[in-house]
């Protein structure tokens, strides 16, 4: 509800279709900015205001689920030497409100954009998500998550935290998608720091075997899994693209199974740091299955570094290693790649390797045999139970 006084009045005038009608303008939630018309709640701001408006939130600890439905900007601002406004569970925790069709995973949404109306980009600023005390956990199907963005929804995410989604591997940082629409989705994700979670930190995809219809850019963001504490370790990873075109560049991304995991698509990895990815398996630093391209990124420190099905790998530079680059008997175009300290620096691949890369310090340079039939495209879609 908005503060008492003539503020709120003028504001029902706005919304009722007074004299000048609905006009987006700026507004804020909480008492930081008097020259604003104010709400005492978030939720209550994002659904009173006219679409198109900015909504300032004072730093201050909100605890409540937020759903956005029209366009709007919504950005935490500084205050008495405080900027962080953190949304966080209520008394009675989160509750689903989301649905991941192309994960098939019910979740509980910190801040859900879903149909929004008029169509118009949602954008997120300098906001704080923390999901702690609201583990669901993960049977049935549900988890919990900081952001998502639902079918259609469109918009930037920028310098906002997520932290403490924890809910058994189950859970999401940010999240989008954009299965079965024929509207195309554009979500830009950059500057962000994601960190205690135990399923992805970053996901942004569509269902497979139909054309991408969501193009989004993932670029400097800061992303630390941490391990599942049940279930397969494999759940826990920091940046998921399914069948999306756009580019995931300049992250620093570490800890839990997979740091990028480019799946079908047209999706672009470049310039991005990963290290510290240790269980066994399936972890790799960099995991890609059909087509996409790995170039100039600097690997450090895991099982695996890049595990390349019918691929591009260039020009990255890999340290420390058990296996520098797994092929799993499938073709993948790899060259112009520094690989130092490694046990195997090349595993499985189909027919001998020919490409010109800097080896130094390697224990084996090709490892592994493959059939005489070549195999098919693994099958990644690990998540979810």
């Amino acid at each position: 509800m908005p503060y008492r006084g003539l503020r709120p009045l003028l504001l029902a005038l706005f919304l009722l279709g007074g004299p000048c009608g609905a006009m987006a303008a700026t507004y804020a939630v909480g008492t930081c900015l008097p020259q604003y018309l104010s709400f005492s709640t978030i939720q209550s701001a994002v659904t009173s205001v006219p679409a198109g408006s900015m909504i300032k939130v004072c730093s201050g600890t909100y605890s409540e689920q937020v759903t956005i439905t029209q366009p709007i900007t919504l950005e935490g601002v500084a205050v008495s030497n405080t900027d962080r406004a953190i949304i966080t569970a209520p008394p009675n925790g989160f509750s689903v409100n989301a649905n991941l069709q192309t994960l098939g995973q019910l979740v509980a949404a910190g801040i859900l954009v879903q149909n929004v109306s008029p169509p118009g980009p949602v954008n997120l600023s300098n906001l704080t998500v923390d999901g702690a005390n609201a583990n669901l956990g993960c049977d049935p199907y549900h988890g919990i998550a900081g952001v998502v963005y639902a079918t259609g929804s469109s918009g930037t995410i920028k310098k906002v935290t997520t932290r403490n989604q924890t809910s058994s591997g189950c859970s999401f940082g940010i999240a989008a998608e954009n299965p079965g629409s024929s509207a195309t989705q554009i979500i830009t994700i950059e500057n962000n720091s994601v960190h205690d979670e135990d399923g992805t930190g970053i996901f942004v995809g569509d269902i497979l075997d139909a054309p991408p219809s969501t193009s989004t850019s993932i670029t400097g963001n800061v992303v630390a899994a941490i391990p599942t504490p049940s279930g397969p370790i494999y759940y826990a990873g920091d940046i998921w693209v399914q069948n999306v075109n756009g580019t995931v560049a300049g992250n620093l991304v570490s800890g839990g199974s997979f740091g990028i995991y480019g799946d079908a698509g047209g999706v672009s990895l470049s310039h991005n740091k990963l290290a510290d990815f240790l269980p066994s398996g399936l972890a790799a630093a960099i995991l890609l299955t059909a087509g996409e391209t790995a170039e100039s990124n600097q690997i450090s420190n895991s099982y695996t570094g890049v595990y390349a099905v019918n691929s591009t790998i260039t020009g990255n530079l890999i340290m420390n290693t058990a296996y520098a680059i797994v092929y799993n008997c499938l073709s993948s175009t790899v060259n112009g790649n520094t690989i130092n300290d490694t046990q195997v620096a090349y595993y499985q691949p189909p027919s001998g390797v020919s490409a010109a890369n800097t080896l130094t310090n390697v224990d084996t340079i090709i490892g592994g045999s493959c059939p005489a039939a070549p195999l098919k495209r693994p099958n990644f879609h690990f998540r979810r139970h």
